[in-house]
């Protein structure tokens, strides 16, 4: 509001004394309503007449939080301290020098050391603690101050004090390099006869498709008769990878199909090549946190009758969020991750609600998955230069009712051509 503004006073007075105390109430000139000038007026009036001197970058991103996060549940402002982490999280890929690590009271303690990572090569080990980085305490930092301290760009010097096992303290400077993020692992053969396959697919980022291939390779060598995906809380990920996975298994016909509010109206993408692995028998294993672009998945290859879903009703998160970054840089200004369209299954199906049903239902109690996914996380850290290699050690399926409910069907082509014919159809 302008300062030529006209306003209006009003004072109070009772018991025979004035109330010392004045309320200035600012009435604008009629006008057109422009929201983005209001924002931008309360911005500067919070800027200079607030009580407390607000930091500006702060008091922007909080707006910008605001606007966005009142979309719905998936949109969101991405400040720029945040950007880096959630670029990486989606590329699979980071600066880095390959340590996992625990919060320990003088700093990090490690618990795996990656063979051949630039830690390694220093002589960093697990059992190792990190107290200082770059002469910064690690003590009592908090997640997202420790992921900024230790990762940053390839090529770039890290100053770590390190305090061994035995007690010693030490300096060592580490250059940073790219680290790899797997999505794919658990590469398995759970069942040996008949021969039956398994992998994991943690979530869906860039070049997961090209780890699925090595991880079939290897299975496809082993003459699997029958493949478990096990997508077991997987969020979702990059759409386009969950196109890439899907259409890996299907020779023709549409994938998904997405609308939003632009002109181009609905969007359909289609298998476009020959399928690779068309003759496997398919299972995904699924629960209530399966969502986003494994419920893509799972949906086109139980639409085409190239799948069963096992375990449990997914999550039903069928919409589509892009990612814009703030004047093209998002390092300084952040992004805008905004829901720009929502996707259906091939058969034209939105599991908004209520998620996508299963074909055979297998329930897992819950302490005991959570156990199984530590389990997982730590033959993942023992494996991670190479999570897509077949492993030929047994798999327990005693411990986990889904992998077994799964492997049962596939075991028998009867039992899983009548749950191909006979599907609970959505509602």
């Amino acid at each position: 509001m302008k300062a030529s503004s006209a306003f209006s006073w009003a004072a109070a007075c009772g018991g025979g004394a004035i109330l010392a105390a004045c309320v200035l109430f600012p009435w604008p000139r009629h006008k057109s309503y422009e929201p983005a000038a209001a924002v931008a007026e309360v911005l500067r009036r919070i800027e200079n007449s607030y009580v407390t001197r607000v930091d500006e970058q702060e008091l922007a991103e909080n707006a910008l939080a605001a606007l966005a996060g009142g979309l719905d549940r998936w949109s969101s402002y991405i400040p720029p301290r945040e950007y880096r982490s959630f670029d990486e999280d989606t590329e699979g890929r980071f600066g880095g020098i390959g340590i996992f690590y625990a919060p320990h009271a003088d700093g990090l303690l490690l618990r795996e050391v990656l063979a051949g990572s630039p830690a390694w090569r220093a002589g960093i080990r697990k059992g190792d603690v990190l107290t200082h980085a770059d002469a910064r305490p690690l003590a009592g930092a908090g997640d997202d101050a420790v992921r900024r301290a230790i990762r940053g760009k390839a090529g770039t010097v890290l100053r770590l004090t390190i305090r061994s096992a035995a007690g010693a303290v030490r300096i060592a400077a580490v250059v940073r390099e790219i680290i790899r993020d797997p999505s794919v692992h658990r590469v398995r053969l759970a069942s040996e006869a008949p021969a039956i396959g398994m992998l994991r697919i943690e979530r869906f980022q860039r070049h997961t498709s090209d780890e699925l291939d090595t991880a079939m390779a290897a299975l496809i060598d082993a003459r699997i008769e029958g493949l478990v995906i096990d997508l077991r809380g997987n969020p979702g990920g990059l759409y386009d990878e969950a196109v890439a996975v899907a259409g890996r298994f299907l020779s023709d016909g549409v994938i998904v199909s997405t609308v939003g509010r632009d002109s181009a109206g609905e969007k359909v993408r289609r298998a476009e090549a020959p399928a690779r692995y068309p003759a496997l028998r398919v299972a995904c294993l699924v629960d209530a946190q399966t969502a986003s672009a494994a419920e893509l998945v799972s949906g086109a290859l139980r639409d085409h009758r190239k799948a069963v879903l096992v375990g449990k009703p997914t999550f039903g998160k069928c919409s589509v969020q892009s990612v814009y970054e703030l004047f093209d840089d998002g390092d300084a200004y952040g992004a805008l991750k905004l829901t720009t369209r929502h996707y259906l299954t091939p058969s034209g199906y939105s599991f908004a609600d209520g998620g996508l049903p299963v074909d055979a239902a297998a329930p897992q109690d819950e302490k005991t998955l959570a156990e199984l996914r530590k389990a997982w996380q730590e033959e993942l850290l023992s494996q991670w230069n190479e999570p897509a290699a077949l492993r030929r050690a047994p798999v327990n399926l005693r411990d986990d009712a889904g992998l077994a409910a799964a492997v049962e069907i596939l075991a028998s082509p009867a039992r899983y051509d009548a749950l191909l014919s006979a599907r609970a159809e959505p509602q």
